[in-house]
């Protein structure tokens, strides 16, 4: 159903089509805390491989993710959303909860 959440996965999760599977908006989140984002080892972290077109290092920043259950440490599904341009999103990560404030 490309383009018809007019912006970004979380809209689209807000926003879902009729006929589309829905995942519930509070579950997916847009990107990382600053600290997270900044922070060397979990910034590296979330440097997930992409196609060469996307990112010539092949590797992109993947603060945007969803959360798989409950709980502040279930299981995220690490992406970069691409939704506004090529239409695409790219699954980097998919596990256990990545290192940040609370889990390290």
């Amino acid at each position: 159903m490309r383009g018809e959440a007019g912006g970004d996965f979380k809209q689209w999760c807000e926003h879902t089509p009729p006929g589309c599977h829905r995942f519930p908006p509070r579950k997916a989140v847009r990107g990382e805390s600053r600290t997270v984002a900044s922070h060397g080892k979990w910034k590296r972290q979330r440097m997930l491989p992409v196609p060469a077109a996307v990112d010539s290092s092949c590797r992109a920043f993947m603060g945007a993710h969803l959360r798989i259950g409950g709980g502040g440490t279930a299981p995220r599904v690490h992406y970069l959303d691409d939704c506004s341009g090529s239409g695409r999103i790219y699954v980097g990560y998919i596990g256990l909860h990545l290192t940040n404030t609370r889990t390290n």
